[in-house]
């Protein structure tokens, strides 16, 4: 049990790791492998199954953000959110519409909406980052925060279950034998 509760433990922050890998990748990638990149960045998400219940939490939380987000790739329209999970339910939106786009330089464009008056792509792709990037990673930083400390937290209460019992008249207390209570069992265990 101990083990696979470290490797569940492990596999969050595996996950961490490799999401900031992949941003750092984004942030300091050129407008040339930019789009490259960021499609690379999107098949590490789909494939994670903890960040795709992230996101399908984040969804449901911010139904409207899909067709806010087609405003701002289609035609160019900014977006001002209202709190952080409005930002990261857009961001969400506008890499998925960008990464599903044939458009190598979409993210520039969308990028210029947020960077007025530069004209370097680099400098647009940062426009992007900034704006989409950045609040995507801050939010699923957030998540795993929480899946981390739920997991730790759970672990806890789990050990406090277990009750260890000595047979009467046991005369080497050691060897002590230890119950566990269905009822005590996690449900995802039985």
């Amino acid at each position: 049990m101990q083990n696979e509760e470290q490797e569940g433990e492990m596999n969050v922050q595996d996950l961490r790791q490799k999401l900031q890998e992949y941003v750092y990748r984004l942030e300091s990638s050129g407008f040339v492998t930019f789009h490259s990149l960021l499609k690379q960045f999107w098949d590490f998400l789909s494939s994670s199954p903890i960040l795709m219940s992230i996101f399908e939490d984040l969804v449901r939380q911010c139904p409207s953000a899909e067709e806010t987000a087609e405003k701002i790739v289609r035609d160019k329209e900014g977006f001002n959110g209202e709190n952080d999970l409005e930002w990261a339910a857009m961001a969400y939106f506008v890499i998925k519409k960008c990464v599903e786009s044939d458009e190598d330089r979409l993210e520039a464009h969308i990028g210029i909406l947020y960077r007025p008056g530069e004209k370097k792509y680099d400098e647009l792709h940062g426009g992007f980052n900034q704006v989409f990037l950045e609040s995507l990673h801050r939010y699923l930083n957030e998540k795993l925060d929480q899946l981390g400390e739920e997991s730790y937290s759970s672990k806890t209460k789990v050990k406090n279950r277990f009750k260890i019992y000595s047979p009467v008249g046991n005369p080497n207390p050691l060897k002590a034998t230890m119950f566990l209570r269905i009822s005590e069992v996690p449900a995802w265990r039985l």
